[in-house]
């Protein structure tokens, strides 16, 4: 999850200070550069990230695996995609350039922050997929009840045919849960 916050945190944070300015060289406008449209997919897999994460907790078994896989190559996405952007920041600014206008980008250290979030995010899917087997699972009080229950099952008024038993108790002002 602290990977995931990382590249989210990244993806909001300038990533390139641009500035434009006229044939003199003079500074006219900056602006900044955010993760967001430097490296959209780096953002958005972090979102996929937090997710998983919170998957992770919910699964077990090969599922959970499976997750981690997923995860780890996530991870590597964002590297890719957050190292990837350096080099898209001088045309990125060149686009958003006005007509006569030239334009620069100085990158700031938040993809590298990125890329920190990114690595975390992979090794945690790394982590899954190898030890992932043997890490608890949520309680069953978490998952669905069976659809088939046992008839013969204890219940307040004790073992019986009839699940509809104490109903009929409490409408004749019985109380079930009183033996007697």
């Amino acid at each position: 999850m602290i990977g995931s916050a990382a590249v989210l945190l990244a993806g909001g944070a300038p990533w390139a200070r641009v500035r434009f300015s006229l044939a003199d060289g003079i500074p006219v406008v900056a602006e900044d550069l955010t993760g967001r449209t430097a490296a959209p997919l780096a953002t958005a897999l972090g979102l996929l990230g937090l997710a998983g994460a919170v998957a992770l907790l919910a699964t077990r078994g090969w599922p959970r695996r499976a997750l981690g896989g997923l995860l780890s190559l996530a991870g590597a996405l964002v590297i890719i995609d957050s190292i990837r952007s350096l080099g898209r920041h001088p045309a990125l600014a060149a686009e958003a350039a006005p007509a006569g206008m030239t334009a620069s980008a100085d990158p700031t250290v938040w993809p590298w922050l990125a890329v920190a979030g990114g690595a975390a995010i992979a090794g945690a899917g790394v982590l899954a997929v190898v030890r992932g087997g043997r890490w608890s699972a949520m309680s069953q009080r978490y998952e669905a009840p069976n659809s088939r229950r046992d008839p013969t099952a204890s219940s307040p008024t004790g073992p019986t045919e009839d699940p509809d038993a104490a109903w009929r108790a409490l409408d004749r002002g019985e109380d079930p849960t009183v033996s007697g």
